[in-house]
């Protein structure tokens, strides 16, 4: 999720954004999360008080090769800076994990994506595919 073109003075310029994702595995729910965000109200403020412009962002990992632990947990976490907020925690049923990543700036955001991607995709024995610019 980006604030918008920063640049054009477009920060946060949407009315409203719903999201809804629900995650079952083998027909026991592991993760419910819903969030409403509205510029015009407190919703965006979490947010806003850690950056002027944040950039948020969140990776879901589920697999069986990490399903008890995740050995690049402490990795993650350790990415944290003063522009970068990151933080790591499991699913219920050991079913999987979630990263919650939010970033003062578009250069840390990017940077902070691709290197959790590859920290992931590695603790899978998979490599990652790469990102294409439409």
């Amino acid at each position: 999720m980006l604030p918008g073109r920063i640049a054009h003075g477009e920060s946060f310029l949407f009315k409203k954004f719903f999201n809804r994702l629900r995650i079952q595995k083998n027909d026991k729910l592991v993760l419910l999360e819903s969030f409403t965000l509205e510029p015009e109200n407190e919703s965006v403020n979490p947010w806003r008080n850690s950056f002027p412009t944040p950039f948020y962002g969140c990776l879901y990992l589920v697999s069986p090769k990490v399903s008890n632990e995740l050995p690049c947990r402490q990795e993650i976490h350790d990415m944290k800076n003063g522009n970068l907020i990151v933080g790591c925690t499991s699913m219920h049923h050991q079913a999987g994990w979630i990263v919650k990543v939010l970033a003062g700036d578009p250069y840390e955001f990017r940077k902070a994506i691709k290197e959790i991607r590859n920290i992931l995709h590695s603790a899978i024995g998979r490599l990652p595919t790469s990102f294409r610019r439409y």
